[in-house]
């Protein structure tokens, strides 16, 4: 008796091995992309980014630590600390 109760166990092993298998092959069938062919219209263009213009600085007009300081002094009072500043350009 002892024999025919592994021999279940591993039926059930092999099932479920089996399972997990269909299943990934399925799944990652569902989320492929279907290919048309040809070539992206983006490689018919020159790279925009390589060929313009060159780094920029860009002068600050305020006070960064002024900043820190007022954003510290907001988040005493529950108020969110400021991620970003925005800086005309």
């Amino acid at each position: 008796m002892n024999q025919l109760s592994i021999h279940k166990s591993t039926k059930k092993k092999l099932l479920f091995i089996y399972l997990i298998i269909v299943f990934f092959f399925y799944t990652s069938a569902l989320f492929s992309q279907i290919s048309e062919g040809g070539i992206p219209p983006s490689f018919n263009y020159p790279q925009t980014l390589r060929s313009g213009i060159g780094m920029t600085n860009v002068p600050i007009d305020f006070n960064i630590d002024d900043l820190r300081e007022t954003g510290e002094w907001n988040a005493r009072d529950g108020v969110p600390m400021p991620v970003s500043k925005l800086i005309p350009v």
